[in-house]
């Protein structure tokens, strides 16, 4: 589960370095919902990572 985790992360940054470099123009700012999607996934999987550091 936790592989799938970070796929999803990393297909969802992968398609806003797409749409912003190759289709920028046509999406505008709506296409930066993509990298907020992610932040917010990655400080998720940070904040619910219960085992401890070594």
């Amino acid at each position: 589960m936790k592989n799938l985790f970070w796929v999803i992360i990393i297909a969802l940054l992968l398609a806003w370095v797409v749409g912003y470099f190759v289709y920028g123009v046509m999406f505008g700012g709506a296409i930066h919902i993509l990298v907020l999607l992610v932040l917010v996934m990655v400080i998720l999987r940070v904040v619910s990572d219960k085992r401890p550091r070594d």
